[in-house]
């Protein structure tokens, strides 16, 4: 089971960007914000990419390489991180931002993020598995060992991981765009063990991996 859920994992950190889109948390590019979040732009407006300020705005940067895997450790729980989280923090943080300019984003640097949130996701499932479900911080209600996610499931692991990681309760419309791709991408798998612990790393990771969790 845990060759099959490393392997899971590096099939999810190439294959949820699109989610992160979908969602306004990573657009791979640019970003703007009916809310104010986010104000870096590299377009016509500033030059090679220069961020340009936005009234009434709030200027946006990211978390440092240095500060990633610390960021997702304390994020998640997972106390201390594995040596493969450690080795993946490694072999990704070139691509990764040492400054923290938002202007800095690119798709390498998202996949990065996707890749080491994926496997701190793997750390804190294996963590929760051996944890009395009433212990548990992210998935009290979810039979891992088992099988068994639901919608409603699915929505409390996601507030919970919104108030983790991003410090804010997700919105409806987030919930029900989060919750519709996991049943979505999930849709052909049995309701089992196997199943349920991949629909947990692949929701963990989406959410770990979002721009609300790296912004600063």
């Amino acid at each position: 089971m845990k060759n099959t859920l490393r392997s899971f994992w590096k099939t999810v950190a190439y294959g949820i960007c699109f989610l992160l889109i979908t969602v306004a948390y990573n657009n791979c590019g640019n970003f703007n914000s009916d809310g104010g979040q986010v104000v870096a732009t590299s377009t016509a407006d500033g030059l090679n990419g220069d961020i340009i300020a936005l009234p009434n705005t709030k200027t946006s940067s990211v978390i440092r390489a240095s500060r990633v895997l610390d960021n997702l450790v304390s994020c998640l729980g997972t106390v201390e991180p594995s040596a493969a989280s450690r080795q993946e923090w490694a072999r990704n943080r070139g691509t990764i931002s040492e400054e923290g300019l938002a202007n800095s984003i690119s798709q390498p640097m998202v996949k990065s993020m996707v890749s080491i949130a994926a496997q701190v996701c793997n750390d804190l499932l294996q963590k929760e598995i051996s944890t009395d479900p009433g212990a548990r911080r992210i998935f009290p209600d979810v039979d891992l060992n088992n099988g068994g996610f639901d919608y409603n499931q699915l929505a409390q692991v996601s507030r919970r991981l919104a108030r983790s990681c991003w410090g804010r309760n997700p919105t409806d419309d987030e919930i029900q765009t989060i919750t519709r791709d996991v049943a979505s991408t999930f849709s052909s798998d049995e309701d089992n063990r196997d199943a349920t612990r991949k629909k947990a790393i692949y929701l963990c990771t989406s959410m770990a991996s979002s721009f609300s969790t790296y912004e600063m």
